[in-house]
């Protein structure tokens, strides 16, 4: 008889673990996934900072277009316009670049550089004056585009302004190297690169170029006139920066993600664009951002100038809201 009623308890377990009514093992509820920290917002970091020198234009990002505030952050990807008077983008604690009316670039990174300065924009209309108040080191890139000439920094002072399909670099101290530029295609082989010196110009277009070596390039180049000189944007970068411009701190945040323009892509750091794209695709933009707001001191990072967040913001997970992204998302 025990055996029997054995033998029917027995059964009966059976049917219920069968039946999910119980399990023999303890359930162990998994932890929701995060995503890792190299596709969060708190790797990307403003490259610089907006200064309404009493003019005024419009910043887009991800084919959204807003007015500049004064204080506002730029970060990778944004295009910025000035449509009246000058505007200025601060390189916090190295420099600054004056836009004048009319002027369009967009403003992208140089992941290649570890130092305080990597930058390179991309001059699409208009002229951009840029001023360093130090020489650039090893380890720092800035460089101006247009026409598909470009102009790079050895020192502190130049200008370019877009004629027709040429471009007219000017420069105001030190030293700047021209030459053509190709997307995809290291051209420091088989085109010329041309020192131009403070004091000098050279109005050129990458199609004659690319013709041309050194020797022939470098006849080119001429001797900037009192009319040249006198310029407001020649003014600007031939004049020592104000501290309170190279001090000048982000105070104005878009929460609105950042975005690199399907044309420039293959330009940037394959590891920084790739940690964009992440980000877009995990923290989709809800369907209304709105426009600005003031940061807050918990947004910021303890660094002095924009680029130095970089690193500080991989190391702290405090600062995962740096795009407007909540921690612990």
């Amino acid at each position: 008889m025990n055996r029997i009623y054995f033998l029917i308890v027995l059964a009966a377990a059976v049917v219920m673990v069968g039946a999910g009514c119980f399990r023999l093992e303890p359930r162990v509820a998994k932890a929701p996934e995060q995503p890792a920290a190299e596709q969060t917002a708190g790797n990307v970091a403003p490259i610089a900072v907006i200064a309404l020198n009493g003019g005024a234009g419009t910043v887009m990002r991800a084919d959204q277009t807003e007015s500049l505030l004064d204080g506002l952050e730029v970060m990778p990807g944004d295009a910025i316009t000035a449509t009246s008077g000058t505007v200025r983008i601060v390189y916090t604690g190295a420099g600054a670049s004056e836009l004048e009316q009319g002027t369009t670039v967009t403003v992208l990174p140089d992941g290649k550089g570890n130092g305080s300065v990597f930058v390179q924009i991309e001059l699409a209309a208009g002229s951009i004056w840029t001023r360093f108040e130090r020489l650039l080191g090893s380890d720092e890139r800035f460089s101006v585009t247009g026409n598909n000439v470009v102009a790079t920094v050895r020192g502190t002072a130049f200008g370019m302004e877009l004629v027709d399909t040429e471009a007219d670099v000017q420069v105001a101290e030190n030293v700047v190297d021209i030459r053509p530029f190709r997307t995809g295609v290291d051209l420091t082989k088989i085109a010329a690169t041309v020192m131009v010196s403070h004091g000098e110009g050279l109005r050129i277009g990458a199609e004659r170029l690319m013709k041309l070596d050194v020797a022939a390039a470098k006849k080119l180049v001429r001797t900037l006139g009192n009319a040249e000189r006198k310029r407001a944007g020649f003014a600007f970068m031939s004049s020592k920066l104000s501290d309170a411009l190279l001090k000048k701190r982000a105070s104005v945040r878009w929460d609105l993600l950042p975005n690199i323009p399907e044309k420039f892509r293959d330009r940037i750091d394959p590891a920084l664009l790739e940690r964009i794209l992440k980000i877009r695709a995990l923290q989709a933009n809800p369907a209304f951002v709105a426009p600005f707001r003031p940061i807050l001191p918990s947004d910021r990072a303890p660094a002095l100038t924009p680029s130095d967040m970089v690193s500080t913001t991989q190391q702290t997970s405090g600062d995962l809201n740096l795009l407007g992204v909540p921690a612990g998302r």
